[in-house]
């Protein structure tokens, strides 16, 4: 079974949200742990959306698309400065 999840739900207030589509670059942690390929994250909330992958590091395709798992903790955001030097802020 597939599940479609609609990010306006969990936009519907002011908390403090993030999505690869609309361009925000941060870099995001789950428990204090880097997330890999994360697509949307919300800090107020708790919640990533990330790109699934099996235990051998590959992406998992189902039906020709690319599996999402929901992930649930403490998240927390650091923005990354875009340009030729990529670093993240404070970290010269």
């Amino acid at each position: 079974m597939i599940l479609t999840i609609d990010t306006t739900a969990l936009d519907a207030d002011n908390s403090e949200s993030y999505a690869a589509w609309r361009g925000d670059n941060v870099e995001v942690q789950l428990d204090g742990k880097p997330l890999k390929d994360c697509l949307y994250c919300n800090v107020d909330k708790g919640v990533a959306i990330c790109v699934k992958r099996d235990l051998s590091g590959h992406v998992i395709i189902v039906g020709g698309d690319i599996a999402h798992e929901m992930r649930v903790g403490e998240v927390t955001v650091e923005h990354i400065k875009r340009g030729n030097n990529l670093h993240r802020p404070g970290k010269e």
